[in-house]
């Protein structure tokens, strides 16, 4: 289903272009090919762990008309790029500070691709994204689930593109739906690849091999396998309940697997902020 929508994106690709983006170090996007995955869960928990750790991090709901980051921590959005997209404020003024180094800006209550003002709006928020990127050590958008120009162009701004996957075969499929898509309009790239809510790590490699063997028979691009999530009945609770605040603490003790994803993420862009210098 979602190749299908190749054509339309390589259309509006083409009439709007972001030109020679900037791309910054330190803006990691979380995407997925289905919704169902637990991406919004996996980049608010990456956001929390890295901000536990004393890095100062700005998250950013860009799930355009579906936002949800601010359900999930049960926080009525009162600032939101609702109020920067109408003109009334600038982006900075549309952050909240939920903890000392977590910051976050919640989402869109309307997808602004529908929208006549739509280049502007893309142009900007991408924009400011890219601005406010200087004041942090790291930059997690949350970009929903599927493909369209918008999370193309989002992702060309990003340097680090992780695509969240189930080892269900139809997530399978449109993981790599999102990485031929981004290929034929961008051309090849890299992405690490999560395998979330698995029973054990090896149905998770299992998928990952499955998504790799497709990708180097079919594609240019390169995917790397970043972690394997295990399904966590405290994690699931604590969505129903929306009080992952609550329970990180928990969490993460007796879990080291968001820890280990942190770690990864932070070397990767250590090393290229060092051979960038």
């Amino acid at each position: 289903m979602i190749a299908g929508q190749l054509k339309r994106v390589v259309e509006l690709s083409q009439s709007y272009n972001v030109s020679n983006p900037e791309i910054n170090f330190n803006i990691i996007s979380f995407i997925s090919g289905k919704g169902g995955t637990g991406k919004t869960v996996l980049s608010l928990l990456t956001a929390l762990n890295f901000s536990r750790q004393g890095k100062k991090v700005l998250l950013v709901d860009l799930d355009l008309g579906f936002p949800n980051i601010h359900l999930l921590l049960n926080q009525r959005a009162v600032k939101s790029l609702d109020n920067f997209c109408s003109k009334l404020s600038q982006l900075s003024d549309e952050i909240t500070i939920l903890e000392e180094n977590l910051h976050i800006i919640y989402g869109l209550s309307e997808n602004p691709l529908t929208f006549n003002s739509s280049k502007y709006i893309i142009k900007n928020i991408l924009s400011e994204i890219s601005k406010l990127s200087k004041n942090y050590d790291f930059v997690i958008l949350d970009l929903g689930a599927g493909i369209d120009e918008f999370k193309i162009w989002s992702l060309e701004k990003s340097f680090t593109k992780i695509i969240v996957s189930n080892n269900e075969p139809s997530s399978i499929m449109d993981a790599y739906a999102v990485i031929k898509i981004y290929e034929n309009i961008k051309g090849p790239s890299e992405f690490f690849i999560t395998i979330n809510k698995c029973s054990n790590s090896e149905d998770g490699k299992e998928s990952f091999l499955k998504l790799n063997k497709a990708v180097l028979s079919f594609l240019k691009s390169k995917i790397e396998l970043l972690s394997i999530i295990s399904e966590n009945e405290l994690i699931k609770s604590a969505v129903s309940n929306q009080n992952l605040i609550e329970v990180f603490d928990k969490y993460i003790i007796k879990n080291q697997e968001i820890q280990l994803t942190c770690q990864k993420l932070d070397k990767f862009v250590q090393l290229h902020n060092i051979n960038q210098s």
